[in-house]
Parts: C-alpha cells; sequence; structure tokens
C-alpha cells in the first residue's frame, strides 16, 4: 500500500504542475544611460522560468536598492502559451558634485571638493575624484563596484 500511495503521488505531482506557462521575454523601459544586459545580470528572473511573484518582488527590491535607479515597477503581459514581463524604470541624476567646508583647530578653512559618478559606464560603477584642503592638500580617485 505504501508503495501504491508513493507511485501515484509522484505521478500526480508530474501531472499536478503549477506553473505550465513560462517567460517569454524581458523588457526594460524608460532605459537613458543604463545597459539592459547589466540589469538582465542583477534580476534573478529569467527568461524560460516559470512566472514568480516573489521572485520579482525581490527583483523590484534589487533594482530600487542600485544608485542609477530612483524607481521602478513592472507588468505582466500575458498570452497564449507565455508571459512578458516588462520593467519600467526611472533614473537618477548620477553625477553628484559636493563641495564641504569647515574650521580647522587651528583656526583654518579647511575644505573638500568632489565630484561621483553613480553610473560610469553605464554598468554601476561609482567612480570620482576629491581634492582636500586641510592642513595639507590631499586627492583621490574612488572607484568601486557595489554589485560585485
Amino acid at each position: 500500500m505504501k508503495k501504491f500511495l508513493l507511485i501515484f503521488f509522484i505521478l500526480f505531482g508530474f501531472w499536478a504542475n503549477a506553473q505550465t506557462q513560462n517567460i517569454s521575454s524581458i523588457q526594460f523601459l524608460g532605459l537613458k544611460k543604463i545597459d539592459s544586459s547589466y540589469l538582465q545580470k542583477l534580476i534573478k528572473t529569467r527568461i524560460n522560468q516559470p512566472l514568480d511573484s516573489l521572485r520579482l518582488q525581490e527583483d523590484i527590491l534589487t533594482l530600487i536598492r542600485e544608485p542609477a535607479i530612483s524607481n521602478a515597477s513592472f507588468q505582466v503581459a500575458e498570452s497564449k502559451n507565455d508571459y512578458s514581463l516588462t520593467f519600467s524604470i526611472e533614473e537618477n541624476q548620477t553625477l553628484i558634485p559636493t563641495l564641504s567646508a569647515w574650521k580647522t583647530l587651528e583656526d583654518n578653512v579647511a575644505y573638500h571638493v568632489s565630484i561621483t559618478h553613480f553610473n560610469l559606464f553605464g554598468k554601476g560603477y561609482i567612480g570620482g575624484v576629491f581634492y582636500r584642503q586641510n592642513n595639507f592638500p590631499g586627492f583621490g580617485i574612488i572607484f568601486e563596484k557595489n554589485n560585485f
């Protein structure tokens, strides 16, 4: 009897597959500087996989947490045999200048001037340069990859 139930549940499991329609295409709308292949690597939803609403919510959070994106949403279009997924992206202004000034302990004026780009090469790199005068002059280069 146990073998019969086991075989029944295995066969029923194959027959009662919940997702038969897969995602046929993924598109990104509203892109200006961001490369769509970079966003495709960030999200977990893939073509020819079943549509999963929890995974889509995780993908939206991942996209919104990207410094170059201010807002993201998705739309699903259902056809006869598959789904078409479209992400709507709103990009941030990614070139940010900074100026800071303060007074040192010796009553001198110190300052920091920088410019940072949060979407360098359209791939989510952060790059920038700065100059700082605080008793001694100094400068530097910033290069980061957040999702490395």
